[in-house]
């Protein structure tokens, strides 16, 4: 299987490449190409974010260095945003998802895609196959590493 993850912080990825995981990569197992979107910008500065259209506070992505990192693969396979409006990662998207010969993750977790998945898959020529949020898992994490530090059995 091959993973491209587009990401403004490849390092992040880092632990994907020791224990097991790292073994599975080194045995050519599974391929794991991680692009930062930030290297497809034009401005000197490399900005990524941008107000939003129409007003209002905060800021987005821009969509094109997206787009030029996306336009920049061979292949992507199964095109996946992680998005905090997504649904919830679980048990069965993984089971599908591990059928695939290749999976595209583009990491939003830095600030919110314009008006979510649906301006994506306007502004971007692709077929965004799903949006998906893991955040119920990192409470999970947390929630069993703090058990684990006080001695009390994880549930």
């Amino acid at each position: 299987m091959k993973i491209n993850v587009l990401t403004l912080f490849p390092d992040m990825f880092t632990p994907l490449q020791v224990s097991m995981l790292g073994r599975g990569l080194e045995d050519k197992k599974w391929d794991l190409n991680l692009v930062n979107f930030r290297d497809f910008t034009t401005d000197v500065h490399h900005h990524v974010d941008d107000t939003p259209y129409g007003g209002g506070a905060g800021m987005v992505l821009q969509i094109m260095p997206i787009k030029k990192a996306l336009d920049s693969l061979p292949s992507t396979g199964k095109i996946i945003i992680t998005a905090p409006q997504g649904k919830t990662f679980n048990e069965k998207m993984a089971q599908d998802w591990a059928k695939e010969d290749e999976l595209t993750f583009i990491c939003t977790a830095y600030v919110p895609v314009p008006r979510g998945n649906v301006a994506v898959s306007q502004t971007i020529p692709v077929s965004i196959q799903a949006s998906v949020t893991v955040r119920s898992f990192v409470i999970v994490i947390i929630s069993s590493a703090l058990k684990l530090s006080a001695n009390l059995p994880i549930d």
